[in-house]
């Protein structure tokens, strides 16, 4: 009989460790899904939830900006942000270097043109959002590309989430 209440001790501990080992696995495998590397459509497909779904604040860092990205359906979401209360925080900008030729291109003369591209996108930002007290735009001097949507999610990438939309079949912008 004691040894009848020991195996049942015995199955009862190993099905606890089992429960609590599969709920283990399941935990690790949910932490597996959301730390993954992402594709470029998938990473803009993110970026565009976050224009949509960010309820707190949203904080973007992206070196350049165009406006084939920042266009009016960029800039209607900022402004539903906004008037939903949400902060918006933009770093934008990244120095021209002295790299000279890469390749036999110009990438002095290429790195001037976004900049200046991302100039005047950064003035239409300021002109249209700049009054609005959860509008922050901050020229910087980083590479960084990064979104922080609320302190649900954010996203690290090498992709330029305001100067690039993810679409190669098309010449990259």
């Amino acid at each position: 009989e004691q040894e009848r209440k020991e195996n049942e001790n015995l199955k009862h501990r190993l099905d606890m460790m089992k429960e609590s080992q599969d709920e283990y696995i399941r935990q690790l495998e949910a932490l597996n899904d959301s730390n993954r590397p992402l594709e470029n459509a998938e990473i803009r497909k993110i970026f565009m939830s976050a224009l949509n779904e960010a309820k707190i604040e949203l904080d973007i860092f992206s070196p350049w900006m165009n406006v084939y990205v920042c266009n009016e359906r960029f800039m209607n979401k900022i402004a539903r942000l906004l008037e939903r209360g949400v902060k918006v925080k933009i770093r934008y900008g990244i120095v021209d270097d002295n790299s000279g030729n890469r390749n036999g291109k110009n990438k002095r003369s290429n790195t001037t043109k976004r900049s200046n591209t991302t100039e005047e996108v950064a003035e239409k930002l300021r002109n249209k959002f700049g009054n609005k007290g959860n509008f922050s735009l901050f020229k910087d001097n980083s590479h960084a590309k990064l979104f922080i949507c609320d302190d649900k999610y954010y996203v690290l990438s090498s992709f330029n989430v305001l100067s690039f939309k993810g679409e190669y079949e098309k010449e990259p912008q």
